[in-house]
C-alpha cells in the first residue's frame, strides 16, 4: 500500500522494456534522487502499454464527429470487506493521483507545459480557449465522471471518525468537483435509487433530500440518477398497480427480488416490497428546490 505522507519519485532512466509491451517503473521512497544504493527501499510498478493511447483515439473520433466526451476518474480506495467504505488514510494520495491525471490530460491533449498547468490551471484554460485554428483534442473533453456511486438518499450522511462527525462522500465529490472545475471541465456523478424494503428501504423524501444537498453543493454539475430496476433497487408501477402481485406485471423483477432475498414470499405486491415507484422519485426530483 502506498503511504499518503511519503514522497515517491519516478526515475525515467530505469524504465525498462520487457518482452513486447511490458515496462518497469521505479519509484524511490522519500528521496528525490535516482542514485539509490543497494538495500534502499523502492517500489516497482509493472504496467502494460501497447503503444496506442486509447483516450487519444476516442477523442480524435469524437472530435471528427463534433461530439464532446466525459472521461472516467479512478475509483477512490475502499475497504475490500466493506463496500462503499472509503479508506481515509489513502485519500490524500488518491486526490494527488486525480490531480496528476487532470494535469496529464491538459498537457497531453492541450499542448501546455505541465509546470504552467500546475501553477495556473484556470489561466491555462482561458488562454487555451482563446487559441485560433483547429480544435485541440482537449476541447473535446467536456468533463469527468466520478466512478464512485452511492445511493442518492445517502449523500450527505455522516459517519463517526475519531469522535468526529465526517461526511465522506460529500467530501469526496467536493474535492473531485473542485479539481475538475479548476481545469474548466464539468463533473458528473450517477447515484442510484433504493426503494426496495429488503435493501436500504429509503423513502421518497430521503432521495429528494440527498438530491437537494448534492445539487446545492456547487461541486456536481450533472446528476444522472440510476433507476435501479435491473438489480431490484427500484421498480416501475402505476398507482392502480400498487396492490398487484409484481410477478403478474413484471415477472423478471419478481425473480430478481426473490433471488436477492429468498425470504420474500411469492405473490408479493409492489406496495409490500417497495416504498415508492421510480416515477414518484423522478417527479419529486423535478419539483425539488
Amino acid at each position: 500500500m502506498l503511504h499518503s505522507n511519503t514522497s515517491y519519485h519516478y526515475c525515467y532512466i530505469f524504465q525498462t522494456k520487457l518482452l513486447e509491451n511490458l515496462f518497469i517503473f521505479f519509484f524511490l521512497v522519500v528521496s528525490q534522487l535516482c542514485d539509490f544504493r543497494p538495500g534502499d527501499t523502492v517500489l516497482v510498478l509493472f504496467t502494460s502499454f501497447a503503444g496506442t493511447d486509447p483516450n487519444s483515439l476516442l477523442l480524435q473520433s469524437a472530435s471528427e464527429s463534433q461530439i464532446r466526451v466525459y472521461l472516467g476518474l479512478p475509483s477512490a480506495p475502499q475497504y475490500v470487506w466493506q463496500w462503499g467504505q472509503l479508506i481515509p488514510e489513502a485519500m490524500p494520495a488518491y486526490y494527488e493521483l486525480v490531480l496528476r491525471i487532470l494535469e496529464d490530460h491538459a498537457h497531453r491533449y492541450g499542448g501546455k507545459a505541465r509546470q504552467d498547468i500546475q501553477k495556473h490551471p484556470q489561466r491555462f484554460e482561458m488562454q487555451a480557449n482563446r487559441r485560433q485554428g483547429l480544435p485541440r483534442l482537449y476541447d473535446t473533453i467536456a468533463g469527468y465522471y466520478g466512478m464512485d456511486e452511492l445511493c442518492l438518499a445517502e449523500y450527505g450522511n455522516s459517519v463517526m471518525r475519531r469522535s468526529q462527525k465526517v461526511y465522506p462522500y460529500a467530501e469526496l465529490y467536493g474535492r473531485l468537483g473542485t479539481l475538475v472545475h479548476a481545469f474548466g471541465r464539468m463533473f458528473a456523478v450517477s447515484p442510484y435509487i433504493v426503494l426496495n424494503r429488503s435493501q436500504a428501504n429509503y423513502s421518497l423524501d430521503n432521495h429528494v433530500s440527498g438530491f437537494e444537498v448534492m445539487a446545492s453543493s456547487g461541486h456536481v454539475d450533472i446528476i444522472a440518477v440510476q433507476e435501479g430496476r435491473g438489480c431490484a433497487k427500484g421498480s416501475y408501477f402505476w398507482p392502480h398497480e400498487a396492490d398487484k402481485a409484481v410477478e403478474t406485471v413484471d415477472p423478471g423483477l419478481a425473480r430478481i427480488v426473490r433471488f436477492l432475498d429468498p425470504s420474500v414470499r411469492e405473490g408479493f405486491t409492489y406496495r409490500q416490497q417497495f416504498s415508492g415507484s421510480n416515477q414518484e422519485v423522478r417527479l419529486s426530483l423535478v419539483f425539488a428546490n
